[in-house]
């Protein structure tokens, strides 16, 4: 388990920023373009004081930790197909994800996925079409690591067991 995380040199070199949410930016793959990096915020990237405030307020280093504990819950279950695969969390805190293309417009599968997932792994506050892109041709969640708390986790590990 992560116990804490530290800012250092990212296990690969960083590429061109290619989106950015409340608490990451998003990076290219330098070496791999199927994959992208996902940057905890810090007060240095923080362009508006709204930016500051969440970053200030809210633990930003633990959202790609997250992340990671999501998607080995759901891999190798029935979910697995559902969210963008996740490849490896650094030491410094650093996310590797599969890379899918984004944006998507809102479409009955987004819906329809969202809503199984709020229904079925309580993960309520997943947001609008930002959260999803398309991986090997199909929607899946992109940006999970903020959407959830401990009990969603909990349901998500309870429901999950046993169906790998």
């Amino acid at each position: 388990m992560v116990t804490e995380f530290r800012h250092e040199r990212p296990p690969m070199p960083l590429g061109k920023v290619i989106g950015s949410g409340a608490s990451r930016i998003v990076h290219e793959c330098v070496q791999d373009p199927s994959l992208v990096i996902k940057v905890p915020k810090t007060l240095e990237h923080a362009g508006t004081k709204s930016e500051r405030d969440y970053i200030q307020n809210y633990d930003t280093q633990s959202v790609n930790y997250l992340e990671w504990t999501i998607w080995n819950a759901v891999k190798d279950t029935k979910y697995e197909k559902d969210f963008c695969p996740c490849i490896c969390l650094t030491a410094e805190g650093y996310l590797v994800m599969k890379r899918a293309e984004v944006p998507l417009c809102e479409s009955g599968d987004i819906k329809s996925l969202r809503r199984r997932l709020r229904h079925e792994l309580c993960m309520a506050d997943i947001g609008g079409t930002r959260n999803f892109g398309l991986y090997n041709e199909r929607p899946v969640l992109i940006d999970y690591g903020i959407h959830l708390n401990k009990t969603a986790l909990m349901h998500i590990k309870n429901h999950t067991k046993g169906k790998r």
